[in-house]
Order: structure tokens, then sequence, then C-alpha cells
């Protein structure tokens, strides 16, 4: 098993505690919409965390690799580091790669990943507390 170190383990803890997210890795950054966190920008994180975050969410998966899309479950386990450390349940990640990105979706029912209503976007990029 590679290492993962103290940065890739805390956004690993982010991605899946209580809530979901949606993600997405460019060429210069890693943008994630939290629904636990009610915010209209994206938190933002360092592009050399990609790598470890990416093959901790494959490991975790049993996942040895990804052509174009990939969906899996992972959990229910604990994860991160330090004061940042979760206990998290079954979810549901899909990993699609694109020419120019990667999008990450972190669900509870898989039936959701595919849900691209209005309501469960702003639900995720704004947080609930903003939609009703």
């Amino acid at each position: 098993m590679s290492h993962i170190g103290e940065g890739e383990s805390k956004l690993l803890a982010f991605f899946l505690r209580d809530g979901e997210c949606t993600a997405e890795i460019s060429d210069s950054t890693i943008s994630v919409w939290y629904s636990w966190l009610p915010r209209p920008l994206p938190s933002t994180y360092f592009l050399s965390l990609a790598p470890g975050l990416v093959c901790q969410l494959m490991r975790l998966g049993k996942v040895d690799r990804i052509a174009d899309e990939t969906t899996f479950q992972v959990g229910p386990g604990t994860t991160g580091t330090g004061r940042y450390v979760f206990d998290f349940q079954r979810k549901w990640v899909r990993i699609r790669c694109e020419d120019e990105r990667i999008i990450i979706k972190v669900r509870d029912k898989r039936r959701d990943l595919n849900d691209v209503s209005l309501r469960r976007a702003c639900k995720i990029f704004f947080g609930a507390a903003s939609v009703r």
C-alpha cells in the first residue's frame, strides 16, 4: 500500500464524512463542493493532493484501474488524521476521466450518482441550508 500524506488523508476524510460532495480535478486545482459546507464557491486544494486522493479512493473501493469511468462502494470505515478523523458510512463513488478534467462524485445512494436535477445540484454546490 502506498503512503498517504496528511493533506491527502484530511481531504479523503472530507470527501467521505457525513454528506456528499462533487469534485473537479483540473490541470491547476482540485475544486470541491460539499453538501455539509453551505457556500456558493467550491473549496479548493493543491493539485499535488490529487494522486493520493484518487489512489486511496480506488484502494478503498478495490478498484485496480479506471478507463473512462467507474462506480464503486467504499466503507463503512474511518479515515483522516489528527483532529480530522471521521467515521463514514457506506458511500458510492463515481470517478469519470475526461480530456481536461476528472470528476469525482461521492453519494450516499447509488441512484443519486445519476441525479442531475437542479435541486440536487444546488444542494451539493450551495449547501442544504440554501435549498428549501
